[in-house]
């Protein structure tokens, strides 16, 4: 401290030089307030130096050594966060730098240090348990592609984004109606509370969980089953006005409704894509359902092929409600999306388009595209997706390659269901179509 904090007369700012601040005490003292505040950083300035702390940036080695779903990543990138490791550091009253001396950090003191800095920002919680559950959760199976939103953004929107689907879909699970709660904890980890269902944009300022929140949980709040709830949402999604109020010479009009224009994936995928560029096709507007219904307490999750013909996919709903038994023998249910323009779409049955994905079924295809999937959150399984960034052919680091994500095969149960084969005959065991 002595060789950094020393009195500079003529300085009228503070001012940095070899990681010191060097300050004007003589003013300082006349303003304790102040002097405690600017003293008070340069203690963090100087732990920060001491621990090797970096400016904040992601740096390049923890970039290049990653994958994708990687914890070593997130790992490397929290070390290098000065704000995070701070707090995870002061929980233990700065005994053991929890990312020197071979130490790593494990994932209940990335989200405990991510949850205080939250709180001290002016989050706070239900539950503070559940809340460290499922930061652990978000972050422990987070790609990397959104890691580093979370750890290079020091505007901390990806934090408030965070916070947001956490608070919200505690909420829901507290306040909803009683099926809710029977809800099983698993199961709402992986198809409530992630804020992500392919590789759609992350809409971290669109904020589609509040958003939705607003327009649609009053609607589904004396419901019985989740079955009962999913049919309001697919009546009122076409005629919900979600881009909000527009006003043009003193009269009012509603944005845009959530609307059908075929063949536009995958520039329109996520919801604000869906409804501000005015309409999608089946995977923009079932990932826009699959978000309504997250919101208001709906597990669900994105079902489909990603090919069935060439170069053409289809994709449609699961949700879950263990008061019927679905198709498949279990508690998953499907529906195709629903849209202005759309607004039909069978239950429970498949419609044509899922029927075309069945027919091209292919037996352990290589590519995984010709196949049924379902995304999920925590999944080991990588399910593939037609689109993804050029650079990704040529590279050879997995998180680059946008075009997969956390996934499962699901070909059995459609298959024993519906039957797959051009005739749709073929009754094929999950082992027998994907292994």
């Amino acid at each position: 401290m002595n060789g950094c904090l020393r009195e500079k007369q003529r300085t009228e700012k503070p001012n940095f030089e070899n990681g010191c601040e060097y300050v004007n005490v003589r003013r300082m003292k006349r303003n304790p307030m102040k002097f405690s505040i600017i003293t008070s950083s340069i203690i963090f300035i100087l732990i920060s130096s001491s621990l090797n702390i970096s400016n904040g940036e992601i740096t390049y080695e923890c970039l290049s050594k990653s994958s994708d779903k990687s914890f070593g990543f997130i790992q490397c990138s929290f070390c290098a966060t000065p704000r995070f490791r701070f707090l995870a550091n002061a929980r233990n009253n700065n005994e053991i730098d929890v990312c020197t001396d071979g130490n790593r950090p494990d994932i209940t003191t990335v989200s405990r240090a991510i949850m205080d800095y939250m709180t001290i920002q002016g989050h706070f919680w239900l539950n503070n348990t559940d809340t460290i559950n499922a930061l652990e959760h978000l972050i422990r199976f987070m790609p990397v592609r959104d890691a580093i939103l979370l750890f290079g953004d020091r505007s901390d929107t990806f934090v408030e984004f965070l916070a947001d689907h956490v608070k919200l879909a505690f909420l829901t699970r507290s306040e909803g109606p009683s099926w809710m709660k029977e809800i099983p904890y698993d199961v709402f980890m992986d198809y409530i509370l992630p804020y992500a269902f392919l590789n759609e944009k992350r809409d971290v300022h669109f904020r589609w969980r509040p958003r939705f929140f607003q327009l649609f949980f009053s609607s589904i709040l004396n419901t019985n089953t989740t079955t009962e709830a999913m049919h309001i949402i697919a009546e009122t999604i076409p005629l919900a006005a979600a881009s909000g109020l527009l006003e043009l010479n003193n009269t009012s009009s509603s944005g845009y409704v959530v609307s059908w224009k075929s063949e536009t994936s995958p520039m329109r995928l996520s919801p604000q894509d869906i409804i501000e560029l005015g309409g999608g096709s089946c995977t923009g507007t079932a990932i826009t359902m699959s978000a309504v219904a997250r919101s208001v307490g709906i597990p669900i999750r994105i079902a489909g092929c990603s090919q069935s013909i060439q170069d053409d996919d289809h994709h449609w709903t699961e949700y879950y409600d263990s008061s019927l038994i679905g198709p498949f023998g279990d508690s998953w249910h499907t529906k195709e999306d629903t849209s202005k323009g759309n607004e039909g779409g069978p239950w429970d049955r498949p419609s044509a388009p899922m029927n075309t994905c069945l027919k091209y079924l292919i037996p352990h295809d290589p590519t995984g595209l010709n196949s049924i999937w379902v995304s999920q959150w925590s999944s080991p399984l990588m399910m593939p997706l037609q689109w993804g960034p050029e650079i990704s052919k040529s590279h050879h680091i997995s998180w680059l390659n946008g075009s997969s994500v956390s996934g499962s095969n699901r070909c059995g149960p459609y298959c024993a269901a519906w039957g797959c084969g051009m005739n749709q005959t073929q009754k094929y065991k999950q082992n027998e179509c994907w292994s």
